[in-house]
C-alpha cells in the first residue's frame, strides 16, 4: 500500500512546487499519475507540450515577435549549425 502525502498548505510557490515534484516521484499508482496529469493539463496555459503543433497566431504577442525574428534571423542567413553549438553548450557546461 502506498504511504499517503498530505499537501502542503503554502503560499510560496517554490515550496509548493516541490511539494508537487515529491508527490510525483513517490506515488506509483498509474491512476493517481494520469489524473494529477489530466488536471495540470487542462488547466496550463496554453502553450504546447512537446510533439504538439501550435499556430503562429495562437501565440502571446511577444512570443509572435520572438518567431518573427527568429525566421527573419534565417532567411538573413544568421543560422549557426546544431552540431556547433552543442560543442559550444558541451565545452562550456561539460557532458550531460
Amino acid at each position: 500500500m502506498e504511504t499517503a502525502i498530505s499537501p502542503a498548505v503554502s503560499a510560496d510557490t517554490a515550496q509548493l512546487r516541490a511539494s508537487l515534484h515529491r508527490f510525483v516521484d513517490e506515488t506509483t499508482d498509474p491512476a493517481i499519475l494520469q489524473a494529477w496529469l489530466t488536471i495540470l493539463t487542462s488547466a496550463r496555459t496554453p502553450e504546447p507540450l512537446p510533439g504538439e503543433s501550435v499556430r503562429l497566431e495562437d501565440l502571446s504577442p511577444a512570443a509572435r515577435e520572438a518567431v518573427e525574428a527568429g525566421l527573419r534571423d534565417i532567411e538573413a542567413g544568421r543560422v549557426r549549425p546544431h552540431a556547433e553549438v552543442w560543442a559550444e553548450l558541451k565545452a562550456e557546461f561539460g557532458q550531460a
